[in-house]
């Protein structure tokens, strides 16, 4: 702030050391709203004075408040709404879901066994002729069955295919830790609807693994955010 940026009203002279100091600092300000700005250089002006008063000389005075730029810092990070807060306990228990989708389905894929399969050896008939090597009615000894028991993941029965399959979850537990605001809330609800859906099908073809992750999922419906605890 130069003496022609004052106001009318403003009759303070300032040694122009100050004078350039204050103009600077006006500078830097102009990110701040004006409303801001005034009140932030008024209270600069303020300090000068007293300071000024007190017999203190300009360099020291500039030297106690600090550069412009470290002042318009401080003044914008003042200013700043404060930033809302992540965590929660509905984003807790979110995260919770999708712990449980991600272990799952990775367990699903590679190590959890999800089909069984049992298979019989047949009955092996061994014939028999005469002593004189001619053949006649010879006799069949069966052979004692045998039962294998062989157990698959999905990957193992289905392919790489079932990657995109187990994705799915995983991706619907991701979605609300990734929508903020006003979006949350309809987007947590969706992903939850999807994954119950999700988990019925999977009831009637490889189990109820996902349940842990729908109860996690729907428990957090409930539960306040940040925003509302914070409130």
């Amino acid at each position: 702030m130069t003496r022609g940026d004052r106001t009318p009203g403003d009759m303070t002279t300032w040694p122009d050391p100050i004078d350039r100091y204050l103009a600077d600092v006006g500078r830097a300000l102009d990110p701040l709203p004006p409303a801001q700005r005034a009140d932030v250089l008024a209270g600069i002006e303020a300090h000068l004075s007293d300071a000024l008063a007190e017999g203190a000389s300009p360099a020291a005075v500039i030297a106690d408040l600090g550069t412009p730029e470290a002042i318009a810092a401080q003044a914008l990070e003042d200013a700043a709404p404060p930033r809302p807060r992540y965590l929660g306990p509905r984003r807790i228990a979110q995260i919770v879901a999708f712990a449980f989708a991600l272990f799952v389905s990775i367990g699903l894929a590679t190590v959890i066994p999800v089909y069984t399969t049992v298979t019989t050896s047949q009955s092996e008939c061994v014939l028999t002729t005469s002593p004189d090597g001619s053949s006649g009615s010879g006799t069949c000894t069966p052979a004692p069955a045998e039962t294998v028991e062989s157990t698959a993941t999905l990957a193992d029965a289905n392919g790489p295919f079932v990657v995109a399959v187990v994705l799915i979850p995983i991706f619907l537990t991701l979605l609300p830790l990734v929508a903020l605001g006003r979006v949350h809330l309809p987007v947590s609800i969706v992903g939850t609807v999807l994954l119950a859906a999700g988990c019925a099908i999977a009831g009637f073809t490889i189990g109820l693994f996902y349940v842990p992750a729908l109860l996690a999922s729907a428990v957090a419906l409930f539960l306040p955010t940040a925003a509302k605890m914070r409130a």
